[in-house]
């Protein structure tokens, strides 16, 4: 698929984003594990949690999708049943990782796999916690003794117990916990920094004992307790941010825009953008904060506005540390922000985005580029110097759906025609998307490649 896009045509109006992946994918895993049937209103219905909710459906949950609504019939872990062929996680780490880790706690016999892209992410980072813990699985050895999928389960063994994790990382803390939940065990786990917590606030709300604490050096330790028992779940999934983010962007960087985003979550584990925001001065409004089953949701306005990527005393606007975890999914959007910012942005300790879909540093640069603004690589991210011209670009933005929704906004933003082969990769994440921004009043055209 082609995307023809005409640059600096001002955005105006309201939209909704689709429900948050992250959530959807840990509701429908969580569902399978409550003893009943649970309710999953407006839940995300791209092709990664498609892939959850086949995954489920091998494995022997009643699950369907109708108005809107995901409807899962619930036995328990001891309701789970080993498949008789390898489960197809599709192109998606987070039901992979997720999935190991319930499966692992409950004892099931299963192997785990994905499409060619999948089956190049490391998946060292899940197995050995887990079989710190006791599980048995493992991956498989590439020639540089990388554990790739696919992921071999084999039965029982899971006991519980105390782990310290090395990095701050949402889905490894996630299949954790889901092992503990599944097996009755109790899990505490620490990690030097905050990572994304929809996995521990669900948990609470569906009934578990989940305490989260922080020590004077910043480690997070989250404890589960033992015999935790799930009740059936009825929840509305709040819209992603990390879709949102998108056309919050766009309108920040094409002259005469307003763009409002609602019923948005917003926890704060996830929206390390909007400090940026601020620290650019974006004009970036938080609206209508309210919770629903935990979670905090709002609606977002952002408009147009001269961006400044320099901290106070001068120097380099620096996003870095505990911030990482906080926008890990975002960081390529903000290097499109930072090339049309004043000063220097530097994005470090992010090696994290080398083992996304794409390497998504040197993917990003290469993106940058395309568009005319030179950024530097660096181990653990980039740096870009701005503002800087942007023209026009014909690039194949295949590699990754987030680096395909980052050059529409580049491309919103630069004078002329783009072109962007390979978009229908962007429907992994946000199917309507050329919908969404034609809405807006975006001048799009698709064609075929």
């Amino acid at each position: 698929m082609r995307l023809l896009v005409e640059g600096q045509t001002a955005l105006q109006g309201t939209l909704r984003v689709p429900a948050d992946k992250s959530m959807t994918h840990r509701a429908l895993l969580m569902a399978a594990l409550c003893d009943g049937e649970s309710e999953i209103t407006a839940p995300r219905v791209g092709e990664d949690n498609r892939s959850t909710a086949r995954a489920l459906a091998a494995l022997g949950v009643e699950l369907a999708f109708a108005d809107d609504v995901w409807r899962v019939r619930g036995r328990g872990a001891a309701g789970l049943v080993p498949p008789s062929t390898p489960v197809d996680c599709g192109n998606s780490g987070t039901t992979i990782r997720l999935l190991a880790g319930l499966l692992a706690g409950a004892g099931v016999p299963a192997t785990l796999a994905g499409d060619a892209s999948l089956a190049r992410r490391p998946m060292g980072r899940i197995c050995a916690p887990l079989r710190a813990l006791g599980a048995d699985l493992a991956g498989e050895l590439d020639a540089r003794a990388r554990e790739l999928p696919p992921l071999h389960i084999r039965r029982g063994g899971f006991r519980g117990g105390v782990i310290d994790l090395d990095i701050a990382s949402a889905q490894v803390k996630s299949g954790l916990l889901l092992a503990g939940v599944a097996s009755g065990h109790s899990v505490t786990l620490s990690e030097p920094a905050a990572s994304r917590d929809h996995t521990e606030r669900l948990l609470t709300a569906l009934g578990a004992a989940v305490a989260t604490t922080r020590d004077l050096k910043g480690r997070v330790r989250v404890e589960l307790a033992a015999g935790a028992a799930l009740s059936p779940l009825a929840w509305r999934v709040p819209g992603d941010f990390s879709s949102a983010v998108f056309a919050l962007g766009a309108a920040l960087l094409v002259p005469g825009s307003k763009v409002t985003v609602c019923d948005v979550g917003v926890n704060a584990t996830r929206t390390g953008l909007l400090e940026t925001f601020e620290e650019y001065g974006a004009r970036c409004v938080v609206r209508e904060w309210r919770e629903e089953s935990g979670e905090p949701v709002a609606s977002l306005t952002a408009e147009a506005s001269a961006l400044r990527a320099t901290r106070p005393g001068g120097g380099a606007l620096r996003v870095d540390g505990d911030a990482i975890p906080r926008l890990i999914d975002e960081l390529v959007l903000l290097a499109a922000l930072a090339s049309q910012a004043e000063g220097e942005t530097l994005v470090a300790d992010a090696r994290e985005l080398r083992v996304k879909e794409s390497d998504r540093v040197a993917e990003t640069v290469r993106l940058l580029a395309a568009f005319g603004v030179q950024a530097r690589e660096r181990d653990d991210g980039f740096a870009v110097n701005g503002p800087q011209a942007l023209h026009a670009a014909h690039v194949d933005v295949s590699a990754d759906h987030r680096l395909a929704l980052t050059a529409a906004v580049l491309a919103l933003a630069a004078p002329g025609e783009s072109v962007l082969d390979g978009f229908e990769i962007a429907a992994i994440s946000y199917p309507d998307f050329v919908a969404a921004l034609t809405s807006l009043g975006a001048r799009l055209r698709v064609r075929d490649a």
